[in-house]
């Protein structure tokens, strides 16, 4: 069995759909990554978890799992920070995200935390980690010079993360760069946690 924590990086039905032989569920909570070892989860793939209210899996409960003989595979999000923690425990980690917290690149664990509602756990805010992401492509396409690049990043990064909404982003950005190219950084192209969901969770069999 392949169970999957996923929400709010990626919606649970495209995750579905992604990976059908998949058990989908919540975010995880603290003690979940152990209850799906022994519901008999013999691949864990952790994309989301809570981290802001409520406990995360710890890294030593995906530790004692994976000494179990569990494969974990961790990206685009928590799972991409304790990917890279528990990697010399045999955890594995997958997507650009996850290479980025590996190669040092990132190191703020808010960078990819966003506020949710409560009601249906989507997320009200834009992960930090997208704007990153967006802001280096429209560089490296040569649609923004490197200080503008500098200059949004440093202007979305000063915002406290339950802050970070599509409006203000838009209001702190469009006078920098301009209303075409912040609609285009807030859009799906740039959505790096989504993009690295979907394509770890078609490759789960290849993921080694």
């Amino acid at each position: 069995m392949i169970v999957v924590f996923v929400g709010p990086s990626l919606a649970r039905a495209r995750a579905r759909d992604a990976l059908p032989a998949a058990d989908v569920r919540a975010p995880a909570r603290r003690g979940d990554i152990a209850a799906a070892a022994d519901d008999g989860a013999h691949t864990i793939v952790l994309i989301d978890g809570y981290l802001i209210h409520d406990y995360p899996p710890s890294p030593m409960e995906i530790h004692d799992v994976l000494r179990r003989g569990v494969r974990v595979i961790g990206t685009a999000s928590l799972g991409a920070l304790r990917a890279v923690e528990l990697k010399p425990y045999g955890m594995v980690g997958a997507g650009w995200v996850y290479r980025q917290y590996a190669e040092g690149g990132v190191d703020r664990d808010d960078e990819v935390v966003v506020a949710c509602d409560r009601r249906d756990g989507h997320a009200v805010t834009v992960p930090l980690i997208n704007i990153r992401y967006g802001l280096q492509n429209l560089y490296w396409r040569r649609q923004l010079a490197p200080d503008q690049a500098a200059e949004a990043f440093a202007r979305v990064s000063a915002l406290y993360l339950e802050d970070r909404t599509t409006q203000t982003i838009r209001d702190e950005l469009a006078p920098l760069l301009g209303e075409p190219t912040v609609e285009a950084l807030l859009s799906p192209t740039y959505d790096i946690k989504a993009q690295d969901a979907i394509q770890t969770l078609m490759h789960v069999e290849y993921a080694r």
